[in-house]
This record gives C-alpha cells, structure tokens and sequence, in this order.
C-alpha cells in the first residue's frame, strides 16, 4: 500500500488526472485574456448548472438568473446547509471522495467530492505556480511542511516529494531541517505560515552565518500571513512568496502575491461578492457537492488603496467588557509588537470578555517593556475595554489536527 501512495505521489498530475486537468490548465491560459465580458458569459453559465445541481440536492426552486447581477437574489447558505446527506448528488461511490476543512474555529466541513474536483483543484494551483518557472508537467522538487503525521522529522512521500513534520521543529533537530533543504533546494514549498515562521526563528537562533536556502516560491494556504512573519521568513528564504485563501472548502480562491497588491480572485474558480464585509461565493469546481451563495464567514476589507485583505473568520473576535466586538488580525496580530521577535510560539486565547491572554513558547523570558507595550497599546486601541495577560506555554501550542495553529482560542460567547 505504500509503494502505490509513493508512485501516485511520484506521478505529476498532468498524467494522473490526464483530459480533465489538461482541458482545465489550457482553458486557464486563455483565461488570462479574456475580457469581462466573457467572464461574465462563463460565470453566468456556471452558476446556471449550479443552481440546477443545488435545486435537485435541497428540494428548491431557484430561478435560473441571464445576468450575473442576478445572483444576488438567491439566499444566502452557510455552513449548515452542508452538513447532511442533501448536500450531494452521490454520497458514496466510485470516484467520489471525502475529505474535511481543517478549520481552526470550530466544526470542520465535510466534503463529499468528485474526481472531476480533484483534476480542476490540481490545474488551478500547477497553474499558479508554473508561473514561477516550476514545470508542473514533471515530477519538480516539493517539500511540504504541515502537521503530516510521520514517525521522524522527514519522510520521502513520491520522487524529488518530501514531507517535513512541523512538530519536530526545536533547537535540536533546526539543523537538520536547515542542512536538506539548503542542499535540496526545493521548487515549491508547501505550508503554514506558522510552521515555516518558527523554523526560520529557529534557522536564525542557532545557526551562524547562513546562506539562505533558494526556493523558487513557497505557497502559504490555511493561515493569516502577517508582516512580522513574512519579514523573517525573507530573511531565511530566498523565494518568491504566494499566499492562497479558500480552496481549502474548495468554495473559493484567491492570490495574494505579496508584492502590496492584495488578494485577487479567481473567476473561473467561483462567483464572489460580499455582505456584510463577509465573501460570498458560488464554487464552479464540482456538482456533486454544489455551494450556492455560501457564506464563508471570513471578513475582508479594502483599504485606502483599493488593496483586498482577507482578516480572518468572523468567528475571530475578542469581545471587550462592554460586548463591542472587536477583530484580532486587525487588533493584535497585525501590529508590530517588539515581542514578535522574543517568542517562537503564541497564540490568542480568551474566557472572558475584556479578557485576553497571549499564550508563548520561549527560550527566554520576556522583557517587561514588550509585555507593557502590548499591553498599552490594546488598551489604547480599545479604550481601555481589554486588558491583555501573558502565559508561558510549551511547545507545540495547540493545533489541529493538520498542524495548523490555532492562533485565535475562543471559549466565549
């Protein structure tokens, strides 16, 4: 059974998923020039076909809309709506597959998907990276860096595929992490931003002297990226950097090329809009699980500059002591706090409204003046309505069971 996970893994995917990867990686070419106008035709169609799926799963009757504009009288689903037999054609059989999100917030989705959706899944993201010199039509160099579940700190999973644990990750073993990725030196990595973060904290405590290890683009996906983390991270990465939202769902997705551009989203990939500064979306991937107008629940904004930044899930609010609702990307995680560079390791917690307590792993113990500054300065921004605490944990925080770190705890209501 090994031996076949290896060769699959081995086999790119132009050949894995042959005609239906092939038709949907050309079609994305052409994309590329295509004018509103066409997008709209296409979007119009797509969304045709998913209202008539959706109507068959969820005993509706929902119009079939001739404009795009037209979208926005359909309800709005969530989460909810997904979560029952109704929400596919088929719920076994072959060439279906199931799989859940990850979520760092609550309940995961499940996800009943056709092979179709693994073949359109795969030439969106090779097509995304094959703009960065990558040839996605053989085996290239990868190395994913998660929470796989493998017995030492590296396994090989297919030709030139290596999977890096982010659990074994300390000062003892960070020169082994270093030593094969600097002489691999992989075309694509794989990761959380959490988890490439604290090996670059680690590569830069206990190594001297570095070079930097050459990557022609790391893809970050499942995690807010902030500025403090991609400054380090540069600082040990010679590489391009993407970021993706949504196709973890596979209900949306969207690129931030971290060059101050902000996110853009794919409009073969899913109608998008937005309510209530909330992403809206109508996925085109796969008919088996159809997803009308589902509310993703994560925030977005734009800002002086037109700029689209995602800001996390709704579910990531800290609730002062008067009840105003207050989002934590914006408040905590997107400000340059001096103690950033002290931990290796934090995440948000909070129990109680007014309440927060940032939960760190650290070498060293931190410095009065980084603690009062935060502190300070969540008291000003909030006028005085949370009060912040900090708690020294060990290593690994808390994490689902993906790898990925819950940077936000809430046990509130």
């Amino acid at each position: 059974m090994e031996i076949i996970k290896y060769l699959r893994k081995s086999v790119p995917n132009v050949i894995k998923y042959n005609l239906k990867y092939i038709y949907k990686r050309i079609q994305l070419r052409f994309y590329k020039r295509w004018d509103a106008e066409k997008i709209n035709i296409y979007q119009v169609k797509k969304v045709n076909k998913v209202i008539s799926t959706f109507n068959f799963c969820h005993d509706k009757n929902y119009n079939q809309i001739n404009d795009i504009n037209e979208i926005e009288h359909i309800d709005i689903t969530s989460k909810h709506n997904y979560s029952n037999e109704n929400a596919f054609k088929k719920s076994r059989g072959i060439g279906l597959y199931c799989s859940n999100t990850g979520g760092t917030t609550g309940k995961p989705l499940k996800l009943i998907k056709s092979r179709n959706d693994l073949a359109f899944e795969a030439a969106f993201i090779d097509d995304i990276i094959h703009d960065f010199d990558v040839n996605t039509f053989i085996p290239y160099k990868a190395v994913r860096l998660r929470g796989d579940n493998i017995d030492s700190w590296i396994k090989s999973t297919g030709y030139n595929k290596y999977s890096l644990s982010s659990y074994k990750i300390n000062e003892n073993t960070v020169k082994y992490y270093y030593d094969f990725l600097k002489s691999f030196s992989p075309d694509v990595i794989f990761c959380y931003p959490s988890s490439l973060y604290l090996l670059s904290k680690e590569i830069i405590s206990k190594t001297d002297d570095f070079d930097k290890i050459k990557c022609k683009v790391i893809v970050f996906s499942s995690e807010n990226l902030f500025d403090y983390q991609l400054e380090l991270i540069k600082r040990v990465f010679d590489s391009n950097v993407i970021n993706l939202y949504g196709n973890t769902e596979h209900s949306v997705l969207a690129v931030d090329y971290c060059q101050g551009s902000g996110f853009i989203f794919n409009s073969l990939y899913s109608h998008v809009s937005f309510k209530n500064k909330k992403i809206i979306s109508t996925s085109f991937n796969d008919l088996n699980m159809p997803m009308l107008r589902y509310d993703t629940d994560d925030l977005v904004d734009v800002d002086n500059l037109g700029r689209l930044k995602i800001l996390g899930r709704n579910q990531d609010i800290a609730i002062g002591v008067s009840g105003q609702n207050y989002p934590v990307v914006g408040l905590f995680f997107g400000q340059h706090f001096t103690f950033f560079n002290e931990v290796k390791e934090m995440q948000l917690v909070q129990n109680k409204a007014g309440q927060l307590s940032i939960h760190y792993y650290s070498e060293k113990i931190l410095s009065e003046s980084s603690m009062l500054q935060a502190q300070e300065k969540v008291r000003k921004l909030s006028n005085n309505d949370l009060d912040v605490s900090f708690e020294y944990k060990s290593s690994p925080l808390c994490r689902t069971k993906s790898g990925k770190l819950k940077f936000f705890v809430k046990d509130i209501l």
